[in-house]
């Protein structure tokens, strides 16, 4: 798990009992991510702006990639397990290729590199269902979604769904409902959003997906916490925000 006081912990749920501590950065671990399919090998994230590769049987033999701002989140590919994406605390969106190591983490040379958002990417995903279909969150309080063809990152459309701060964006595992992005924030909110009904999304990707073709009545659902936090900054003006209670949004409240 990671863990804002250095280092990381390995645990035997089993037991209930730490097996491990792990001493592979120098300041605190904010991000981990298992390998999809080598289950020993853990990808790790650290305010100490490095990322580590390591087999956690052998913990000492690692690969380390250095980046510019202190990182957000790590995240192996699940469509091609040879590659990783990193984002920073600088807006920065990096994708790696774990067999190009370098010599020193000054000399870290990613695949492409994308300026996301001008504030922390402090939320990433990819869909498992759809590849090159990424979703980032960010402190600007905006969520971007982006089509990847031949490493070439291109924006596909910007939202602000109300949730204050973003601090965790999840699409669907679901192959049924993978359009599906569950959106959470500072303001203690949910947003389920169909992306699927969005018109940019359904252009972008009608070409591998020609279901898409055709326009639909875009749709979320709000889920809010009874006891909504103030967000202390006021939207943007200029910002895109989606209507609530009308086309095609509806409101959920929790008992």
């Amino acid at each position: 798990m990671p863990s804002w006081r250095w280092p990381p912990t390995l645990w035997d749920l089993n037991t209930a009992t730490c097996a491990k501590s792990y001493s592979n950065h120098k300041d605190k671990v904010c991000s981990l991510d298992w390998h999809p399919t080598e289950s020993t090998i853990l990808l790790s994230g650290s305010y100490d702006r490095t990322v580590v590769a390591a087999d956690m049987r052998a913990p000492d033999a690692q690969a380390r990639w250095g980046v510019d701002a202190d990182v957000e989140c790590v995240l192996w590919d699940s469509h091609d397990t040879n590659f990783f994406y990193v984002t920073t605390d600088a807006g920065m969106v990096y994708r790696y290729d774990m067999r190009n190591v370098p010599a020193t983490p000054a000399e870290s040379k990613p695949v492409w590199s994308l300026q996301a958002h001008d504030s922390s990417v402090s939320s990433f995903d990819i869909n498992r269902s759809i590849p090159g279909f990424l979703v980032t969150g960010s402190t600007d309080k905006t969520v971007k979604l982006w089509s990847v063809e031949n490493d070439k990152p291109t924006l596909v459309v910007t939202r602000k769904l109300e949730v204050g701060k973003v601090f965790s964006t999840t699409f669907a595992p679901d192959q049924e409902v993978s359009f599906r992005l569950a959106v959470a924030g500072s303001k203690g909110n949910v947003q389920i959003w169909d992306a699927s009904t969005n018109g940019a999304v359904r252009r972008a990707f009608v070409s591998r997906l020609p279901d898409l073709a055709g326009e639909v009545q875009e749709r979320t659902v709000g889920i809010n916490a009874d006891d909504d936090e103030s967000d202390d900054d006021e939207e943007e003006e200029g910002d895109e925000v989606e209507p609530r209670g009308g086309d095609g949004w509806e409101s959920m409240d929790e008992d």
